[in-house]
This record gives structure tokens, sequence and C-alpha cells, in this order.
């Protein structure tokens, strides 16, 4: 016991006395270790933060009383009910910081960006990933959550915000929808809609059909209406009436009324093609939608006091400038001189008519992805340019295009009647029914 002890003294006191030296390979190993340790509780951290695969992730405008009012009141509640008490993050992607989990939540679920909504709720499930978009009922929610049959990845959406919907679409990340009624039973339409899971063009074909059926008719009638332009009206018979009186050929003239028109169609189709992507790039375009319906109507009241009122300020006219190079341009009577005038009555006359346009585009915007949205912007130039085909057409001899031109000076006060009307009904019904 002694000599042990003794032993013990003796190995403390050598210890001791002996200098403190760690060897360096003992330092690096201690150094990697440490690092290592770091990292793997940074990303411990990174992914609690992030909520891994477990969280739900709802995201929104908190400038948006209404989606406030959902996410408190229904979305939540649906969630907690279903297992995710604890398990909701919300954030509000007008942030920097929420733009950007946002951002990087969809890359990572492979969510396409044509898919866009005012509000976004990201759910794991077993099968992979549930997109809601927009105000999904409550129940809607539930039943979705509790499936046994729902495919790896999928979105609901209801985009109007309203506590009574009428219906519902049921969608796959690439964007591809179809609707139903809200009184489906759920097992109903993801049979319906299977096809909308599995390769092939099937998927592509029935959001054409759902397109065919929805908007098509929406953008020929406004197309049309659109094209019933005052301002492109009276240049296009002016320049008609003065190459009769020039006493150029019929053929010359047809040419020339071709380039007119085919100048307007371009200059109109890139606008278009500009606010498409413009507003497709925003994270709210129902909202844009709904203030281009009420610029519609602004516009179309302006042109009911054109008629009522002419004398009162803010008119719908071409710019002062434009309207004066138009009888220069006329006289010249050439193919870049009738470019420039069909450019300048596309650019200049947009103000005038523009406000269906811009409804209609937002629309578009709204309702389809980018690509079909160009479709549709393509058809709706195509009617947009129709009335002004007509005219060339139609004002083949000297007595009809002085016949239709002296008509357009007579009565072009009861065409913004008409017109203003139409441009109010039209903002109203987009206002109300269709958005």
């Amino acid at each position: 016991m002694l000599r042990l002890s003794v032993c013990k003294g003796s190995k403390r006191a050598e210890i001791e006395n002996k200098p403190n030296r760690t060897p360096l390979a003992t330092k690096v190993l201690l150094g990697l270790s440490l690092a290592l340790l770091l990292v793997s509780l940074s990303k411990g951290v990174v992914s609690a933060d992030d909520g891994g695969g477990d969280k739900a992730h709802i995201f929104f405008s908190s400038g948006c009383g209404e989606c406030v009012r959902y996410v408190e009141r229904s979305l939540i509640p649906a969630l907690e009910e279903q297992g995710f008490r604890g398990r909701v993050e919300h954030h509000d992607y007008l942030t920097p910081q929420g733009r950007q989990t946002l951002v990087a939540l969809v890359e990572e679920i492979g969510l396409s960006p044509e898919v866009r909504s005012s509000l976004y709720a990201l759910v794991p499930s077993e099968e992979g990933t549930i997109v809601f978009l927009g105000h999904v009922p409550a129940f809607l929610v539930e039943e979705i959550l509790v499936s046994n049959d729902l495919p790896p990845d999928v979105i609901v959406a209801q985009p109007v915000m309203t506590d009574h919907p009428s219906s519902y679409r049921l969608g796959n990340f690439q964007g591809e929808m179809q609707e139903f009624a809200i009184d489906t039973p759920l097992e109903e339409a993801l049979h319906e809609s299977r096809s909308l899971f599995q390769a092939g063009a099937e998927p592509v074909m029935a959001t054409i059909t759902e397109g065919l059926a929805t908007l098509l008719p929406s953008v020929i009638i406004a197309g049309l209406v659109d094209g019933i332009n005052p301002c492109a009206f009276a240049v296009i018979l002016f320049l008609i009436a003065f190459l009769y009186t020039l006493r150029r050929a019929k053929k010359e003239i047809l040419k020339l009324g071709g380039v007119y028109i085919a100048a307007i169609y371009f200059v109109y189709l890139l606008i278009g093609l500009g606010i498409l992507r413009a507003v497709s790039l925003t994270s709210q375009p129902h909202i844009w939608a709904k203030l281009a319906s009420i610029l519609l109507i602004i516009l179309g009241l302006i042109n009911l006091k054109d008629y009522f009122w002419p004398h009162l300020p803010v008119h719908l006219t071409m710019p002062s400038f434009a309207h004066e190079r138009m009888p220069d341009l006329v006289k010249r009577a050439s193919v870049p001189a009738t470019l420039v005038m069909g450019g300048l009555v596309g650019l200049c006359t947009f103000p005038c008519s523009g406000g269906i346009y811009v409804s209609m585009v937002t629309l578009l915007a709204a309702k389809t992805t980018f690509a079909l949205g160009v479709g549709y912007l393509l058809l709706y130039n195509l009617m947009f340019v129709t009335p002004l085909v007509a005219i060339v057409g139609l004002a083949g001899n000297r007595l009809t295009a002085k016949a239709w031109a002296s008509w357009e000076r007579a009565h072009s006060r009861d065409l913004r009647l008409w017109y203003g009307l139409i441009m109010v009904a039209m903002g109203i019904i987009v206002l109300f029914w269709i958005i």
C-alpha cells in the first residue's frame, strides 16, 4: 500500500514537472474533430430553421387581409388537426428572407416556376409534397391530408378569395390543372385527374381543353371589341381615301393597308408580351388582374364622359405629337411611312383602348402558364386586327372607301358611347365573375 502510494506520488510529481506539450498530430486531429462537430451542428441548426422534411411552410403577403384571415382561421387549424401542431411555419414572401426561402423550397421539390399564386402552402407527406395554392377550403385540406390515394406530388388550388368557392383544381408540379365542382368527392376527382400525373401528352391536352372551354371565348370577344378602335379606324380610312385621290391601283392600296395592319399587330403584340411577362413574374397575378379590371371600368367611364360631356377634361385620344405626324405620313404613301404610321397608331392608341388589353393580359397571367398565355395573345391580336382587315378588304373601290370615311366621321361620337358601355361591362364581368 505504501509502495503503491509512493509510486503514485512520484508519478504525479513526474507529470507535474514534465512540460505540457501536445504532439502536432494530436492538435491537428483535435482541430479537425472540432471543425466537423461545428459543421454538423450548423447543419442541424439549418435543418431545424428550414423545417427539414417534417414542417409545413405557408407563404403569403402580410398585407393581404383576406390571406391572413384564411391562414389563421382555416389553414393552420386544418393542418394542426392532421398532426402538424407545432410544425407549421408561415412566411411573408414580400420580404427578402421569405422570398429566398420560398424559391429554395420550390426548387428543392421541383415545382415549376410557372406555378404562381397569392398563397402557397408546402406540406410534406409520405408520397412526396402536397402544394396548396390559394384559399383551399379547410375541409378539403383535411381530406387531402388523410387520403391514401394521393399521387407522389400534387397541387390543390382554389385561387378565389372567398369562404364559399364553387370549384377547386387538382394538378401536377408542371402546372397542368383540372377543375372540379366544390362538391365533387376527392376520390372521384383524383380518379378523373389521374392522367395529369402520368407521363405523356394527356395532361397538356387536358389543360388546353380546359383553357379552350373557359378562356377562349373571352379572348376572341375581347379581341374583336378592342379592335373596334375609333383611332385606328379613322387613320386607315383616311389612308385608303387619300390613296384613291392619288389614283393608286387597288393592289397597291391593299398592300399598304396590309403593311399598316401588320405594324399595328406586332407593336400591340410586343406590348402584350411585356405586360404578360411582367405580371407572370409577380407573386400576385390575381391582384393585378383585379386592378386591370378596375382600370378598364375607369377608362370605359371616361369614354362615356366624352359622349355626354365632351368638353370636360381628360380624354382618351391619340397624343398630339402622333396626331400631328399622321397627315404627313399618309401623304408619303410609301411602305416605310406606312410602317411608321402603323407603329405609332399601335403604340399611341394604347391609352385609348388598352384597358381591355391590359385586363385580358393580366387575366391570362393569372389563369394560364406563360407559354399558353403567349398562344392566347397571338389569337387576341389576330382578333384585334380583324376589323381592320375587313375594312381594307371591303373598301375595294373609291365610293365604298369614301362612304366608310364619311360614316366614321359622322358616328365617331356614337362609337365612343358603345365602346365605353362595353368596356364597363367587360370590366365588371372579369372582376366579379372570371377572376
